[in-house]
């Protein structure tokens, strides 16, 4: 890898725009509009000490306060993990008395005067202790594909929460939503509060760390920012992060943009407090590999539901390639996989490009324009095939989790090797192009000319030096994509329900499963037979055969059905609504894919567009458009 350092990584972050506190105070989560919450198959939530909590236990959360800092104080959560020796270690900070103050930040301005205010009442703490309880033991477990005591989002959270504002609101709204899924009713003006609170300190956070930016930077310290400046970057870093995920599970269709800008924002300060360092020993240590592995995620499952500029992604680039004595920390987010997701948010922002820059002639772009912008994005995409291609998990040896064991281990190699094959999935799906390696001069149509499973024709005026090449074939480029999918679902399938990667298996199930279509029976029966027989190579003739077996009607049906059962079992695992998305999408993504002969006749009660399109609004992306059915897959 060629050596460079933070810093000119970090002018490669998308530039924010705006206010990062109105972006904050701004988030659809707290906006008048109410929140629609159906219900739910998933009626009751498996966790384990409590499942009647807020009922036997007697609790009012309509009566519960927000809690005093005496009671932090003094917390002891002897129920949890031990943490890391060094977590603990450290002298705890007196408590504050700004609502919203980091654990020990300097040039703090005064607290705005509708600040979030903490009542002191005694018979709030006992509440606060059972949702601290349900964070380790629940939520925890499932928003992390690891959960042992070196998990950041144990750790972290106890060195932070006794002095920390934005970490206890955001734990206990983090609590409080998973709790709330199945009491909505009655717990949603509680959490909107603590969420709201938790918000108002990440802005906070913020204001604080950019008047500390103009302190350091105007002393000029040749040593590098204080100690106590990374800390609270730290900090707020990891409340933004739980706050990314306590939006979507708030609300379904919160996409989490206004966190990432912030996260992205941070991110950009803690490189530049490392300038001085090279990017292959920043993630040395176990907590900055905890913060890359977790904006690649954040970028991933962004990448797939919002239109990006080509390099939005790109300031991560640099941690894909490390070299190999570099220790691997497990990741709660990404595993052992990080470059991998990296991979994943690049493919996800260029096959959004590809597919809405198929618009731009409809709406009067010239065609050079086209062809230029489309060949800006075929080019990227080549070299995100050759990252993906060339990625392979890290030894096990590299993997510093003492307490990992050999069976966590394989499943996180799982997970790797299961986004690699989903990010080569949607590259090939959406790039056929691919199979040519040839510069795209031309691709003709307008917005449904490439589809889901029928690939634009070949640049116009290029030959090529194969007879029959991936990307001139439909049905062998078909073949193509349902073999990368069975294939990612043997991997998934391999895999116990219900475990720690449930929720990061999201994505790749919905990628593999929107793959999963009935052959059409061919119009030229004999013009196909003649073409099989003419397959030069023995792998050729071989995966001829080996496809009309997977994907006769009965093989594909049972692969829906597992992908089905995967995904209602997942959801009744986490105790999330947004996974009833998922499964309401991949159903239209099937209904269009066993109907696009007929949808000009019929009509379907979930979409009406879905009676006036081809086969070409069978790609996943166009599905969850169309149908309103945008969110955090993961």
């Amino acid at each position: 890898m060629t050596n460079a350092s933070p810093n000119s990584v970090m002018q490669e972050c998308p530039t924010i725009h705006g206010s990062l506190p109105d972006m904050e105070a701004g988030h659809n989560t707290l906006s008048s509009r109410p929140v629609d919450f159906t219900s739910s198959h998933v009626s009751t939530i498996d966790i384990g000490f409590e499942a009647g909590m807020g009922y036997s236990s007697g609790i009012d959360f309509e009566d519960f306060e927000l809690v005093d800092q005496e009671f932090w104080h003094d917390l002891s959560i002897p129920w949890s993990l031990d943490s890391p020796a060094q977590a603990l270690s450290e002298q705890i900070p007196t408590a504050v008395s700004q609502p919203c103050a980091m654990s020990s930040s300097i040039n703090e301005p005064q607290e705005p005067a509708d600040g979030p205010h903490i009542d002191s009442l005694a018979e709030g703490n006992e509440d606060a202790r059972i949702l601290l309880r349900h964070y380790f033991e629940n939520v925890c477990r499932i928003n992390s594909v690891f959960d042992t005591a070196d998990n950041p989002f144990r750790y972290l959270v106890l060195r932070y929460i006794k002095s920390s504002s934005l970490i206890r609101n955001c734990v206990l709204s983090m609590a409080l939503v998973h709790r709330m899924q199945s009491d909505q009713q009655n717990m949603h003006r509680k959490v909107v509060r603590y969420h709201s609170a938790a918000i108002q300190c990440l802005s906070t956070a913020i204001e604080n760390l950019d008047a500390q930016d103009s302190t350091i930077e105007y002393h000029s310290n040749p040593s590098g920012p204080p100690s106590n400046y990374l800390e609270r970057l730290q900090e707020a870093l990891l409340g933004v992060m739980m706050l990314y995920n306590a939006s979507s599970w708030l609300d379904p269709e919160d996409i989490g943009i206004g966190h990432l800008l912030s996260a992205r924002k941070l991110f950009g300060k803690w490189l530049h407090a490392h300038r001085d360092s090279d990017i292959s020993t920043i993630t040395t240590g176990r907590e900055a590999s905890f913060i890359v592995g977790a904006m690649a995620y954040m970028e991933t499952v962004v990448a797939f539901v919002l239109d990006q500029p080509l390099n939005a992604a790109d300031y991560l680039e640099p941690f894909c390639h490390q070299s190999n004595d570099i220790p691997i920390y497990p990741n709660p987010w990404t595993g052992v996989s990080t470059p991998i997701f990296i991979t994943m948010a690049r493919v996800g922002i260029c096959v959004r490009q590809r597919r809405a820059i198929s618009n731009l002639q409809a709406l009067g772009w010239s065609q050079n324009t086209y062809d230029t912008m489309l060949n800006d994005v075929f080019e990227k995409v080549k070299r995100i095939e050759s990252d993906a291609l060339l990625y392979e998990p890290p030894a096990r040896g590299r993997v510093k989790d003492q307490k990992a064991s050999e069976n966590e281990l394989a499943e996180l190699e799982c997970l790797a090797y299961t986004y690699k094959l989903a990010s080569l999935l949607e590259l090939y799906r959406s790039f056929p192009e691919l199979g040519t390696k040839s510069k795209i001069d031309h691709v003709p149509g307008t917005a449904g000319s490439f589809t889901a499973m029928a690939p634009p024709p070949p640049p116009q005026g290029k030959s090529t030096d194969d007879d029959h090449p991936p990307d001139s074939d439909p049905d062998e480029h078909r073949r193509l994509i349902y073999d990368i999918a069975i294939n990612l679902l043997g991997l998934l399938k391999a895999t116990a329900e219900r475990q720690a990667t449930s929720l990061i298996h999201t994505l790749a199930l919905l990628i593999s499963g929107s793959a999963l279509y009935h052959q059409q029976p061919n119009p030229n029966p004999e013009q196909q037979r003649s073409h099989d027989a003419n397959a030069t190579s023995l792998r050729g003739r071989v995966t001829q055969v080996l496809s009309i077996v997977n994907m006769r009607p009965n093989v594909v049906d049972r692969w829906r059905s597992f992908v089905r059962e995967r995904v209602r079992s997942n959801a009744d695992f986490v105790g999330l609504d947004s996974f009833k998305k998922v499964e309401t999408l991949l159903e239209e993504v099937w209904f269009r894919l066993d109907n696009s002969s007929i949808l000009n006749k019929r009509s379907r009660p979930l979409s009406s567009v879905s009676a006036t399109k081809d086969e070409s609004t069978a790609h996943w992306l166009d599905v969850m458009t169309e149908c309103h059915l945008e969110t955090i897959f993961g």
